[in-house]
């Protein structure tokens, strides 16, 4: 799940600094990538940006 976000004062425009963060599931015994479980895909949907 890749996340960009940027960081600023409230109420202001100017960006103080931005990032970015991945996210990854894995399948701990078959040391295989997964699919976010239902609980995160629920919690991150109102804050996807669809473009």
């Amino acid at each position: 799940v890749p996340i960009d976000y940027t960081v600023r004062r409230d109420g202001e425009d100017e960006a103080l600094v931005t990032g970015h963060t991945t996210l990854c599931f894995m399948d701990a015994e078959a040391r295989r990538p997964v699919r976010p479980p239902p609980v995160v895909r629920d919690a991150f949907a109102p804050l996807l940006d669809e473009e």
